[in-house]
């Protein structure tokens, strides 16, 4: 694991937070290499350690199904870590905007994305 210095900052929040959007190549819709966002440098398993080993909680401020648009296995699969680590998570937000890259849902662009994340997120 790569070393991380601190600034001020870190005393003064409980939370470390990450950005997980899908990107090309391994994003494609299906694709087993999800995993490749768990296990990659700086991924999500790198996230949870370093967050536990500073005693913060994590965050994922922003994270949507990017460049590969209709994405409901990146979007199954982010809510199955969610739900994994749920004691460690402070909060999440879908980035439900089209910005540099597409993530918009709400607005009907992805419809199997769209219906998948009503099915799991809704309480």
């Amino acid at each position: 694991m790569r070393s991380i210095s601190f600034g001020w900052g870190c005393r003064r929040t409980g939370i470390v937070d990450i950005e997980a959007e899908v990107d090309p190549p391994q994003s494609r819709p299906g694709a087993p290499v999800f995993s490749g966002y768990i296990t990659a440098p700086f991924g999500l398993e790198w996230h949870r350690e370093f967050a536990h080993l500073h005693g913060k909680r994590m965050s994922y401020p922003e994270w949507g199904v990017g460049n590969f648009g209709d994405n409901p296995f990146f979007i199954q699969q982010m809510h199955h870590w969610f739900m994994k680590n749920e004691d460690r998570i402070a909060y999440s937000a879908y980035f439900d905007v089209n910005g540099a890259w597409p993530t918009q849902i709400d607005n009907g662009q992805f419809p199997n994305s769209q219906r998948l994340f009503r099915k799991l997120f809704s309480r």
